[in-house]
């Protein structure tokens, strides 16, 4: 499975590279069309979109029992989402589990935390997602054939969305993790999650998407549209490409993500070659994430000097005596 995952990751690749050269006129028009101001803008609302993500990650801890500070859980979501650049997704959740235990959070609490992230986080995308369909599901333009296929997918999406709200359901949502915890052998939750904290856990992960949307936006500045209208368009298509590129078969989903923002923001685009802009802003996107997620790992790394994680030479059991005498 690792050889074929890297051998579709290198044809992926070799695809988006012949894509690039065969528009390169377009793209570089799109990337030419970018300003420093932006591209800076764009980048500090990535920065608040992780910083958003790392409060979710608090949540979603303190309601199955560890409460750690936000700078502790910025240093385990921040450092840890940068294993998502190694081929298998399964090296994010090893290193946030070992940096949460770090933190205080024991490894079984700490898996669970992420998992909780990874499926609220979803949800929300979906919630946007579908509440951005009036404004992504459009009349077909003429020269894009995919344009029909993105419809029907969009219109899935809005399908899938009452299962979605199901599953934030606490009840409902503590049976399904009981259920995988009882698949894998490991121990069952302390106490079953609360109304509160799932629903403070999906609106941090609803700012995170509504961060990143400011961050389409200013990439595409007024081709995407004005106002309102252009901010959900933007929302409603990172959300859904990235949630969806998490399941794609490539490091971070790259291509995966990069396609479906082409696919899902050509069609509204007004420019003379909507798919090379779409195609290069979405590009332009992958590189500030990829340096925006850098220098957040890094500022996280940095707090560990002013505020050190009070259990990192504690023993994992001890760990958990000093959470039941607080």
């Amino acid at each position: 499975m690792r050889l074929a995952k890297l051998a579709f990751t290198v044809v992926v690749l070799a695809a988006l590279v012949y894509y690039l050269a065969d528009n390169w006129g377009p793209v570089r028009a799109a990337w030419d069309s970018l300003t420093w101001h932006a591209m800076s803008l764009s980048a500090l609302a990535v920065l608040l979109g992780l910083g958003a993500s790392s409060m979710a990650w608090r949540e979603a801890a303190r309601d199955i029992g560890s409460d750690i500070t936000f700078f502790a859980s910025a240093r385990v979501f921040m450092i840890g989402q940068l294993a998502k650049y190694v081929p298998g997704t399964v090296w994010v959740y090893l290193l946030q589990t070992e940096l949460g235990r770090r933190a205080g959070v024991p490894r079984n609490r700490a898996l669970l935390v992420s998992m909780m992230c990874m499926v609220i986080g979803i949800v929300a995308a979906v919630i946007i997602g579908v509440a951005s369909l009036p404004v992504l599901i459009v009349p077909a333009t003429a020269g894009l054939p995919y344009v029909a296929p993105v419809r029907a997918g969009l219109l899935c999406l809005a399908v899938a969305s009452p299962c979605a709200l199901v599953v934030i359901i606490p009840r409902v949502l503590t049976s399904l993790i009981a259920l995988l915890l009882r698949v894998t052998r490991r121990p069952p939750l302390e106490a079953p999650l609360t109304w509160s904290g799932v629903l403070r856990l999906l609106l941090w992960s609803t700012v995170t998407w509504l961060c990143y949307g400011a961050h389409l936006l200013l990439l595409f500045g007024t081709e995407a549209g004005a106002g309102p209208v252009a901010y959900l368009r933007c929302t409603g298509a990172i959300a859904v490409a990235v949630a969806v590129g998490m399941f794609f078969p490539t490091p971070s989903g790259v291509g995966g993500r990069e396609g479906l923002l082409v696919a899902i923001l050509a069609p509204v685009v007004a420019a003379g070659d909507p798919a090379g802009l779409a195609f290069g802003v979405a590009w332009a996107s992958r590189m500030i994430f990829f340096v925006a997620e850098i220098v957040a790992a890094g500022m996280a790394a940095l707090t560990d000097l002013h505020w050190p994680d009070r259990w990192r030479d504690m023993p994992e059991g001890s760990q958990d005596a000093d959470l039941r005498l607080r």
